[in-house]
């Protein structure tokens, strides 16, 4: 477990998608780190940008994969990570992903391709659940400064 987390932190560091990325750690096990963006996190906003809906945010989430977990799951143990554009509904306990960039662990993207279409309930002690109340407490002590940013003060 140990030396999953330093190879994590190290592949957090080192690769390329981070050198503009803030990535926050929201948890992991033996085979998954996740991670998210504090600096791509945006309240939804209506579109004359006068009504800010503080439950649901955007932002990129990271995963990243032990060599037996992507070739199990994603059936390619060159994969590293993915990023992926989510949004959660904190008040509707829901997720949308809206992109997904699978990285090659050279650090090269192997494909960009467009997530689920639609709003999905969100699962207790699932990988989403986990991100979700990971983002929803670092959201609720920065509603400010996301707001800013949301509307393009900041």
């Amino acid at each position: 477990m140990r030396k999953l987390l330093l190879t994590v932190l190290a592949l957090v560091v080192l690769s390329s998608s981070c050198l503009a990325a803030n990535w926050e750690w929201a948890g992991s096990d033996e085979k998954i780190g996740m991670f998210y963006d504090v600096n791509s996190i945006t309240f939804s906003i209506s579109p004359n940008k006068q009504i800010v809906s503080r439950d649901r945010v955007w932002l990129w989430v990271k995963y990243v994969f032990d060599e037996s977990f992507a070739e199990q799951v994603i059936k390619n143990r060159n994969v590293k990570f993915q990023i992926c554009k989510v949004g959660y509904d904190f008040s509707q306990n829901k997720t949308f992903e809206s992109k997904i960039i699978t990285y090659h662990k050279d650090g090269h993207v192997l494909k960009e391709e467009p997530g689920r279409r639609a709003w999905v309930d969100i699962y207790p002690e699932s990988v989403s659940d986990c991100i979700k109340s990971a983002v929803e407490k670092y959201v609720r002590a920065h509603e400010e400064e996301i707001e800013q940013r949301t509307r393009g003060t900041r």
